[in-house]
């Protein structure tokens, strides 16, 4: 009987009476024991639900993992895998244990599939005849032996505990027609659907392993990670600071046009053209400010009206906006630049965030690098890491090429359409109705500060 057939059945091992017990899951709150007594899942100590003879792990197999990694959809004609050793098995609720001195311990959510029985010389087709079921997994990793260890992964990936599996194994389900979510703290930080971006199913991998590999009873095949693993503390955040400057009005015999007339634009001026950019990265993290102050300067108070005239230009040409973000360790400054008048940036999306562990800034104006570093005591040194460059829906023009404001726009709009049909544009979807809100809160409490010299509470509207 196929894996695959069936009603959804989720089986899990439990610790009972000092004694490894199965147990049906009749929800993700209750266990059903063979006696038919049910028991709450909360109050069960659970198990690894398989004893494996090895963990077998695949390198890159989902198209979003292989262009943020490799600047390619498929980095490699045909999967290659490595092999956790089985002391890196872990459970459902399991600790893991992160040496004093690491600085990157990284998540990856994943799906496994548990051989079922004797695996041997099968095709991809008698592959789910073969397999027990499935079982959310996490293919964790020690990063920072990312260069010493890359040929074997050993240490990176093999680490006590750097597997934990389960709760249970479920079959009964396709998991082409599943979404895969991680989630971190109850923020989902990767997201993927498998029927799309798995560039091999467990049924050709367990297949191609089984080639020169007998796999046994109880054996995990691991499937990939899409995109979005990282590591898991950046420490408390002192400092963000996200910024769109340009230079466009830099020059005083620039004619006024709709932007910088109150009547037709509002009061906003630069806040309203620029602010939803600068603040849809920090919306989607979280980061609202609870309070802002605000500077606004109106640099050239009058402009050409293309006609031989002069005329008042009375909307704001740079705003900086000082805010508050509240969080449990007492909050940090969230710093916002909408700046029209900009000496030295043509087009300049920005954002810096500043840890205690770890700091992180990116720049358009070099769109193909990223800075980040990482503080362990004595000098903080930032490092520069190139980037591949890959639309994330295909465009005409290819990797090879700079990126470009005409392509922006393009995969702008793909994403919409993408959201439209069904999609989630990677998981980094368009603005959000909540969002666009949010940003109006935001830009109305700095106009009422900047222009009455106060710090205004900022009122959301939920």
């Amino acid at each position: 009987m196929s894996v695959l057939d069936g009603p959804r059945l989720e089986n899990r091992l439990i610790r009972l009476q000092g004694q490894p017990v199965w147990v049906t899951a009749l929800d993700s709150d209750t266990l059903l024991l063979e006696n038919g007594t049910e028991i709450p899942a909360e109050q069960a100590t659970h198990l690894a639900p398989c004893q494996p003879t090895k963990i077998l792990c695949p390198h890159l197999t989902y198209r979003s993992r292989g262009i943020e990694s490799r600047n390619k959809p498929q980095p490699t004609p045909e999967p290659t895998y490595f092999m956790k050793p089985i002391t890196a098995l872990n459970h459902h609720q399991g600790e893991i244990f992160r040496p004093a001195d690491c600085q990157y311990l990284n998540y990856e959510g994943e799906f496994a599939a548990i051989i079922g029985r004797k695996t041997r010389d099968i095709t991809p087709d008698e592959a789910w005849d073969h397999i027990a079921g499935f079982a959310p997994a996490l293919d964790m990793g020690i990063h920072d032996f990312r260069d010493t260890d890359s040929g074997s992964m050993l240490r990176v990936k093999g680490s006590d505990g750097m597997c934990p599996i389960g709760p249970g194994i479920v079959s009964g389900v396709d998991p082409r027609e599943q979404t895969l979510r991680t989630y971190r703290n109850g923020e989902l930080v990767q997201e993927a659907n498998i029927g799309e971006e798995l560039l091999w199913g467990p049924d050709y991998m367990i297949a191609d392993l089984a080639r020169h590999i007998t796999l046994m009873p109880g054996d995990i095949v691991l499937t990939g990670t899409p995109c979005h693993s990282r590591s898991l503390e950046i420490g408390d955040i002192i400092e963000v600071e996200a910024a769109f400057r340009h230079s466009s009005d830099l020059n005083p015999d620039k004619p006024i046009n709709w932007k910088r007339i109150i009547e037709i634009n509002g009061a906003y001026g630069c806040m309203g053209d620029l602010g939803m950019h600068v603040l849809h990265v920090p919306l989607r993290l979280g980061w609202k400010p609870s309070k802002v102050s605000a500077t606004l300067v109106n640099r050239f108070a009058t402009r050409p009206d293309g006609q031989g005239n002069t005329v008042p230009c009375e909307t704001w040409d740079n705003a900086t906006i000082f805010g508050q973000v509240d969080d449990d360790r007492g909050g940090f400054p969230i710093v916002l630049k909408t700046w029209r008048i900009a000496p030295g940036h043509s087009n300049t999306w920005s954002i810096r965030v500043l840890g205690t562990k770890k700091s992180a800034y990116f720049s358009t104006k070099n769109p193909r690098q990223w800075q980040f570093m990482t503080y362990t005591g004595g000098a903080g040194v930032w490092s520069v890491e190139d980037l591949g460059f890959e639309s994330l829906f295909p465009a005409i023009t290819g990797g090879i090429f700079e990126f470009g404001f005409a392509d922006a726009i393009q995969q702008m709009w793909a994403a919409f359409m993408d959201e439209l049909a069904g999609g989630n544009a990677n998981g980094f979807g368009c603005v959000t109705p909540q969002e666009a809100s949010d940003h109006h809160a935001i830009l109305t409490a700095a106009l009422t500060a900047g222009t009455t010299n106060s710090v205004q509470d900022v009122l959301y509207f939920e």
